[in-house]
């Protein structure tokens, strides 16, 4: 298939390097062009607002021969918008101009349109292959370089700590009073009673995503961007305990980089997230330990679940730095394991969803 490769100043991509990761991963499979009239595939940024979607409908109007239209919602995934009345209602405006478009989301629990695992798709490439694509101009991370995603052995050394908890917790008004962000405030609360490495911008404790930005240095201006916490931070502890970004809510699964990271770092991991989180991991292929209590995940209600999830962390954290590195070496293959998934696991692909979203739509068009 060919696809519309967009100038770097579009009216329907941010920028070609910034979101056509979906694409280079499968670059074998596309043809690129930039010529809009003679592709089969038009990819598009999602946009909320009838006024943006209006533009990016009127400036395809001219050249548009029936490709598909590719909206990629694959960023700020939030419970607080139902994806199905999100989706239906950028659909029912894009259908104006043509049946043939279909929204790429990143949502678990939504079957409609075509799900695709780009956060599983990214990490992986950014870990396992960064050499082999052009990663260092994307909008979500900026600044960063191969160094920030290369890996240390799975190994233990150094002053050792329990713990890292690279929560981020925003000053916004609007975002304060979001679930997640109240749910790592209070975590933040529990945790300065143990040894760990918290993030806490607000009391200059900073977890450095690369040791040549130098110690507890906060890069600036770089809200959004995704940088892993530095090795060292997690060769000297044992456990990452984190917020995810979906907290509440039974509309929309999904799960980040905030658990990614430590998986392929070698953590062990205990994650505060929605209902059904944990399965979702273990889905994946992931091993957890024994002695890590994860039926908080089980609990629906989301202040039982919490309440459960704070009882599973004081259990975890009462234990001695001895008695953990004690489990350490005895659990260390679940830690190699989970490292393997990435690189054994393969990529979602796109390509061949799109494929068959088209081969339907010509289906149903010939059929009318």
């Amino acid at each position: 298939m060919k696809i519309y490769r967009t100038d770097d100043i579009d009216q329907l991509m941010h920028s070609y390097h910034s979101h056509f990761l979906p694409f280079d991963l499968e670059r074998r499979k596309w043809r690129w062009s930039r010529k809009m009239i003679d592709c089969d595939v038009i990819p598009v940024i999602n946009k909320s607002s009838i006024a943006e979607i209006q533009s990016q409908i009127d400036y395809i109007r001219p050249m548009y021969n029936d490709q598909t239209i590719v909206i990629l919602n694959l960023f700020h995934v939030d419970e607080s918008t139902d994806a199905y009345d999100q989706h239906n209602y950028q659909l029912s405006l894009w259908k104006e101009l043509t049946e043939n478009v279909v929204i790429v989301h990143t949502n678990l629990e939504n079957k409609s349109n075509i799900f695709y695992d780009f956060l599983w798709n990214r990490q992986k490439c950014y870990f396992t292959e960064y050499d082999k694509f052009s990663l260092h101009n994307r909008v979500w991370t900026w600044g960063a370089n191969i160094e920030m995603f290369q890996l240390d052995n799975i190994e233990k050394s150094g002053e050792m700590k329990l713990f890292v908890s690279p929560n981020r917790v925003y000053r916004d008004p609007i975002k304060i009073n979001h679930p997640r962000i109240k749910a790592r405030s209070k975590l933040k609360e529990l945790l300065s009673l143990y040894d760990g490495y918290i993030s806490d911008p607000q009391m200059q404790q900073i977890l450095e995503p690369q040791q040549r930005f130098g110690i507890d240095v906060l890069l600036k201006g770089q809200g959004g961007t995704w940088w892993p916490v530095a090795n060292r931070y997690y060769s000297s502890s044992y456990i990452s305990i984190y917020v995810e970004t979906i907290t509440t809510g039974f509309h929309t699964r999904t799960i980040t980089e905030k658990t990614w990271d430590p998986l392929i770092k070698g953590h062990f991991i205990l994650p505060y997230g929605y209902h059904g989180m944990i399965n979702d991991i273990i889905s994946y292929g992931f091993k957890l330990p024994k002695w890590i209590d994860y039926s908080y995940d089980q609990e629906k209600d989301d202040d039982s679940r919490w309440k459960n999830y704070e009882r599973s962390v004081k259990n975890a954290l009462s234990k001695s730095l001895t008695e953990i590195d004690e489990l350490y070496q005895k659990d260390k293959e679940i830690l190699l394991h989970n490292r393997n998934v990435f690189f054994t696991r393969p990529y979602d692909t796109l390509y061949d969803k799109i494929k068959i979203f088209r081969s339907k739509h010509t289906a149903d068009k010939n059929l009318s």
